[in-house]
């Protein structure tokens, strides 16, 4: 069975446990992107135009989001129209974030509101 390819969508407030997560997947053979880590870019445009190509090439998304970060909230859009599974790996519970949950739950079975 091949790694499945992950672009994990994350805030900055959560970016040790980003980078453990990613490092365990890695582990575990799977292939993952971190936008969050990279600031190559010069404008904001080609920063999403960069996510959107990462998160068309992954297989699913997980999401560790602390419900401050508009460019999440922007990705959790692309995740929906893109129609890409996802998985809640940590979320504190906010307004938009029960958004994040319902949609989420159509993939996993259980998802824990935090």
């Amino acid at each position: 069975e091949r790694g499945v390819k992950v672009y994990i969508l994350g805030s900055t407030a959560y970016a040790k446990e980003i980078a453990a997560y990613a490092k365990t997947l890695k582990k575990d053979g799977h292939e993952v992107e971190l936008p969050l880590f990279d600031s190559i870019y010069a404008n904001e445009l080609e920063i999403i135009t960069e996510n959107r190509a990462r998160m068309e090439w992954s297989d699913e998304v997980h999401v560790l989001y602390d419900g401050r970060s508009q460019g999440s909230i922007f990705d959790f859009g692309m995740a929906f129209a893109l129609r890409k599974p996802m998985k809640i790996v940590l979320m504190s519970a906010r307004s938009i974030t029960h958004a994040f949950y319902q949609y989420a739950k159509t993939f996993q079975e259980e998802v824990e509101d935090k």
